[in-house]
């Protein structure tokens, strides 16, 4: 106000006239805040008023209702408070006039809707600010930016720490999402917040603060069963704290992948399929290996070429299905795809790639419409899709449209019925909720914040991008994600607890897309993973008693998902190549005896078999019992070793020059042997040779 508080009340106050009867004030202002009591300065300007009020004090002089009048052609634009104080020392600007002034622009800003920032909080002198000035241009081409000739506050105000206290407590703009990841990966929990600084962080784990989680994210390395919790922000600054709401953190278990499909070829031999018409008329295609690689799309106004889905290596080949667009009549259409020959029970998981492309700009055009569906435990004879079919259901699923043009329902739940059409469960009963949602529609702040314009064309559903869907079941609770975040979380109360995995579309309108080839759905990279299992061992290796030179087999009887592995060891060192369910050991010697025993592993753990004890006999050693010559000049060798084998007789008549004689049985252990013999051979040697 270049002026003194109460001066300044008492001028604007004013009523009386000239000669001509016009007002001699012709100056108003909505709001006024004192600064000092009696305050003076440097500069030789002293209050001196015997009824000045304290310091921070503030006079409403025009109703907000009204216009004032006290800088020009920008008072019908705006709500303008003077503060007491010259614009040539800093000794008006006190800590409770900056308090006051902020807490007023704070309850303005937050009445009427006005954003506190620097754009909307001004000073006279903004126009001295050429991106100011540029920025009003743009936003406001009404108002001219340079028509005020105030100079106030001046160079001594302080702007950060007064937006600062406008902004005031801690509040929260983004709050932090569930999610479910799996075991072993990585999860980060973030907070997008504002309020006077310093803000101060701390995330809490079930109530409990975490020693050093002390900034506005939170990030869990290697997530194991025991990060599984409730997560919470506090965050605090000297004027009050706020609480973030809980993100529930799930740890899946170790999975393993039972099916996958990347439809680089024709797989519909892979694929139970089933189709449902309002009509009874099919009204559907499927383009199995579509090349997507000169498609195009319009988002924003802009044509980009459709990019490869994030988990395809690169690849534009997927699944294209349309409905409701493929004869003139226009009539409810829907499919539903399963994985042939498969069932599943317990934990598992349907993940896919998805692309929703629909007609017109954000918003959607004429008939655009249609859903992306996902289910489980199904019994995969059936299409599951819509409320108003009249055919018989089973399973669970949930559907979310392209562009938020349903009008009601964009995201849905899904319930089987048996022998009747499905149910859409309530919002309440859906698990929608689980990330902060309050509706199932489009214009929902979670949806919004999730799927953010323009990123999105249509804001709060994920079409015209590629968007990685999660449909699991890990014991009774069913949790549906979205590029990693949870949409849907819930305990599952049906009777549908196993069964197969679906992916479906759906056009539940009796419209037809204009221009038809705008809607469509591609599905890239489906697979389903199930729990892995730890290995089990159902039959030990057993203890073996051989004979030296014989082979020694151990086996073992192991199970597990997927199916383990091994690595048999003697004496706790792993035996090079020994990777089977069973282990032979070759011509075993003595030196082979010991404890034999075999790791069994998976991805889920490892097992250690008991030890099995190689015990190896050695073989009875050959040898001469006795030699007698017998009349008729014959001579009978006697020999003895180990039973089993056979025994070859050599001779020499000088212990260089061997003969082989014969090749004799050994049975039982001992050997005998008889030949004639000539008295006038001086000297004849013999020798035995064990053969095994």
């Amino acid at each position: 106000m270049e002026g003194y508080y109460e001066s300044s009340i008492s001028y604007l106050n004013r009523c009386d006239t000239d000669a001509n009867g016009d007002f001699n004030v012709a100056t108003s202002v909505h709001y006024l805040v004192n600064s000092l009591k009696n305050g003076s300065d440097e500069d030789g300007h002293s209050e001196n008023n015997s009824g000045d009020v304290a310091a921070g004090d503030i006079t409403q002089s025009v109703r907000e209702s009204r216009y004032a009048w006290h800088a020009r052609c920008w008072n019908t634009w705006m709500f303008g408070t003077e503060h007491e104080g010259f614009v040539s020392s800093p000794a008006w600007y006190s800590e409770a006039m900056y308090q006051a002034s902020a807490g007023l622009q704070r309850h303005l800003c937050d009445v009427y809707g006005i954003p506190k920032d620097r754009n909307h909080i001004i000073g006279h002198d903004e126009k001295k600010t050429a991106a100011w000035r540029v920025w009003m241009t743009n936003n406001y081409p009404a108002i001219d930016p340079t028509c005020n000739t105030h100079t106030d506050p001046g160079q001594y105000w302080n702007w950060t720490h007064f937006m600062d206290l406008v902004v005031g407590a801690p509040s929260i703009a983004l709050q932090p999402w569930s999610r479910a990841v799996d075991r072993g990966s990585n999860a980060v929990l973030s907070v997008t917040a504002s309020g006077a600084a310093p803000l101060r962080y701390q995330w809490r784990k079930n109530g409990t603060n975490i020693a050093g989680a002390t900034t506005n994210s939170y990030a869990i390395s290697n997530a194991q069963p025991s990060n599984a919790a409730n997560y919470t922000l506090v965050i605090t600054n000297s004027i009050g704290s706020i609480t973030s709401r809980v993100a529930v953190l799930s740890v899946n278990p170790l999975w393993t992948q039972a099916f996958a499909d990347n439809f680089n070829v024709n797989s519909a031999a892979n694929w139970n399929l089933f189709w449902g018409a309002g009509n009874g008329v099919s009204d559907f295609t499927t383009n199995w290996a579509f090349n997507f690689s000169n498609a195009n799309y319009v988002a924003n106004g802009v044509t980009n070429p459709i990019p490869a889905a994030p988990n395809s290596g690169g690849s534009k080949l997927g699944l294209k299905i349309t409905v409701n667009k493929n004869d003139a009549t226009a009539a409810t259409a829907g499919v539903s795809l399963y994985p042939k020959n498969i069932s599943f029970s317990n934990s598992y998981s349907l993940r896919f790639d998805a692309w929703i492309n629909y007609n017109g700009a954000a918003g959607g055009g004429s008939g655009s419409t249609e859903y992306l569906l996902c289910g489980l435990n199904h019994t995969a004879n059936r299409v599951n899709w819509t409320t108003n079919n009249g055919t018989a259901s089973d399973g669970l699923w949930f559907a979310v449209d392209g562009e938020g043009g349903s009008g009601a329902s964009d995201y849905r739940a899904m319930l089987g019925n048996g022998a009747s059409a499905p149910t859409v469960m309530t919002f309440a009963a859906s698990g929608l909720s689980a990330s902060g949602a309050t509706s199932d529609s489009v214009s929902d702040g979670f949806y919004q914040s999730l799927f953010p314009s323009p990123t999105y064309e249509s804001g709060g559903v994920p079409g015209k991008k590629w968007v990685q869907v999660e449909l699991s079941q890990v014991g009774n609770v069913i949790t549906w994600q979205i590029n990693g975040v949870v949409i849907a979380q819930r305990t599952n109360t049906s009777a549908f607890i196993n069964g197969n995995a679906m992916i479906g579309y759906m056009d539940p309108y009796t419209s037809i897309a204009s221009p038809a080839a705008d809607n469509f759905l591609i599905v890239d990279n489906a697979r389903v993973l199930i729990a892995a299992v730890a290995p089990t061992i159902s039959a030990q290796p057993q203890n073996l008693t051989v004979k030296q030179t014989s082979n020694a087999t151990f086996t073992v009887t192991a199970s597990g998902i997927p199916s383990p592995g091994y690595q048999w060891r003697f004496n706790a060192v792993n035996i090079a190549g020994a990777t089977g369910s069973s282990y032979t050991r070759l011509g075993v010697t003595t030196n082979d005896g010991g404890n034999y025993s075999v790791l069994v592993t998976n991805i889920a753990g490892t097992i250690t078999s008991s030890n099995a004890l190689l015990t190896v006999n050695p073989l009875v050693p050959f040898r001469f019992d006795s030699a007698d010559l017998l009349v008729g000049n014959q001579l009978k060798l006697v020999l003895s070793g180990e039973p089993g084998s056979s025994v070859t007789i050599w001779r020499s008549e000088d212990l260089t020059n061997w003969v082989s004689i014969t090749n004799i049985p050994n049975p039982s252990g001992t050997v005998e042997f008889i030949e004639p013999i000539s008295l006038d051979v001086a000297h004849r040697f013999y020798r035995a040779q064990w053969i095994p």
